[in-house]
């Protein structure tokens, strides 16, 4: 019977009587490969910080074991860019939420010359707070409903529409008449839903001076309307108002009511109901 030996005395033999000749003459750049990766291996299971600089110096040899792993970053040091993170400056748009008249607002970033939107939370709260005062007087929407939808259209003022022209509710023009309130129209590139589906079309906005205008034209539009009556024989109760219009239909979205209600709350917007 073969022994180990016998089987392969060129390879076990000599490094066993030799340990300390690995390097010498004969063994080829194979056993300097060899050499490498087993001290990388074992300073890495020893140093878990030298990971990188093995990688650097033994990349052709061990790059397969560290892309296995994930320990290592791409070449040249660059750490994959992060994934999921929100956009600096707030929250996520809301998503679901239609204009009036069911069609989705326009977003995006502000385009050149529209300037700059309020920041976020607290401060576009006490600059939209004020302004939905005089069409609670006037026509008796809660101020308070009137800031929260403003937030969630407006994505706080973000959107192309409330930069470009403080249109914060997405109402259009309809056969390019601006109504009573606003100042022109303004087309801009929408996405639509019916029963053919969803696409893009291009569509006309109302164009308004400021944000009270804005808010003002907004009230009109919900005091018009037969389907939110409803709705205002509850003017001096914030949340039921806001639930009343989505029952009539308002938004797509079926959380939109109770979205209106967390920033209500969050922001007590009801000290603007007078």
């Amino acid at each position: 019977m073969r022994t180990p030996d016998s089987q392969e005395p060129q390879l076990v033999g000599p490094r066993r009587r030799r340990p300390a000749g690995l390097g010498q003459r004969g063994e080829g750049p194979v056993g300097y490969v060899l050499v490498a990766a087993l001290l990388a291996i074992l300073a890495i299971g020893v140093v878990p910080a030298m990971r990188t600089d093995v990688a650097g110096v033994f990349g052709q040899v061990l790059g397969g074991l560290f892309r296995d792993t994930g320990s290592v970053a791409a070449p040249g040091g660059a750490a994959p860019a992060p994934g999921g993170n929100p956009a600096p400056g707030g929250s996520p748009a809301p998503g679901g939420t239609a204009a009036p008249g069911g069609t989705a607002a326009p977003g995006g970033s502000p385009g050149p010359g529209g300037g700059s939107p309020p920041a976020s939370g607290q401060p576009f709260v006490d600059i939209a707070g004020p302004a939905a005062v005089p069409s609670r007087d006037e026509y008796g929407v809660p101020a308070s409903v009137t800031v929260a939808q403003a937030i969630l259209e407006s994505r706080w003022g973000k959107s192309k529409l409330a930069t470009e022209s403080n249109n914060y509710f997405g109402i259009k023009c309809h056969g390019g008449k601006a109504g009573g309130v606003a100042t022109g129209c303004r087309t801009y590139r929408t996405r639509e839903c019916d029963s053919d589906g969803c696409h893009y079309v291009d569509a006309q906005f109302r164009v308004y001076a400021s944000m009270a205008d804005s808010f003002r034209d907004h009230a009109v539009f919900l005091r018009n309307n037969p389907r939110y009556a409803e709705a205002f024989r509850h003017t001096d109760d914030p949340e039921r108002f806001a639930r009343e219009l989505q029952r009539a239909g308002y938004a797509t979205d079926p959380q939109y009511a109770d979205s209106l209600v967390k920033l209500i709350r969050r922001y007590h917007l009801e000290r603007y109901d007078g």
